[in-house]
């Protein structure tokens, strides 16, 4: 193999190392972003009043009768 096809494919295999990185960190800060965002969502539920289950009655009379 002569010197400069053997230079050709260190420059290619260094090319596909930096796309392969930059993948890698395009994906880590993708699952990191997914995790904000479900942490957000958890914490605007927890931050927000808490669901009032109306059950039928009379509130009125239910106090006259005792």
């Amino acid at each position: 193999m002569d010197v400069s096809r053997n230079r050709k494919l260190e420059l290619e295999n260094s090319m596909l190392r930096q796309e392969l990185h930059k993948l890698q960190l395009e994906h880590e800060i993708n699952r990191m972003q997914h995790e904000i965002d479900e942490a957000s969502m958890r914490l605007d539920m927890l931050a927000s009043p808490p669901l009032k289950l109306t059950q039928p009655h009379s509130s009125t009379n239910e106090m006259d009768e005792m």
